[in-house]
């Protein structure tokens, strides 16, 4: 198994019994993740076919792009830590790191519509997959 392949395997492999018990902006944070590990691991599947299906990946795109930037940094108000809740409380401490990444990850979602080649595509969605690392190595607690 290649690096690239076992990184989107870690990201989107969250065991659904990390969410029992969270409720509010915890749950709804939570939820967006399990979707973006769900486009991601999509966009991993086009990217192995011979030729890109551009409306495929400009759905799963969109789909990382909703979930990132902006809206992701208010689906993290000032310690929300409630029950499940898998946020470290360094995402507050160093917030400016937290919202480049959250922003770079916006701006890698909107590139994946462009790549036209399954090359391509795995490049852009290495780049995307480092990001989603660096944010979970530094701000997501491991259970």
């Amino acid at each position: 198994m290649n690096k690239f392949i076992l990184v989107i395997a870690v990201l989107i492999t969250t065991p659904v019994a990390a969410h029992n018990g969270a409720t509010g902006i915890v749950k709804e944070r939570m939820d967006g993740m399990v979707l973006l590990g769900k486009a991601m691991k999509e966009l991993t599947a086009l990217s192995r076919e011979n030729s890109i299906d551009q409306a495929a990946v400009a759905a799963q795109a969109e789909i990382i792009a909703d979930h990132s930037g902006d809206r992701m940094l208010e689906q993290f108000p000032t310690d929300s830590l409630q029950k499940a809740s898998e946020a470290r409380p360094s995402i507050w401490q160093n917030w400016e790191k937290f919202a480049s990444l959250a922003h770079e990850l916006e701006n890698l979602a909107a590139s994946l519509p462009a790549q036209k080649s399954p090359v391509l595509l795995q490049n852009a969605l290495t780049l995307t997959t480092q990001t989603c690392a660096s944010c979970h190595k530094d701000f997501r607690l491991k259970k």
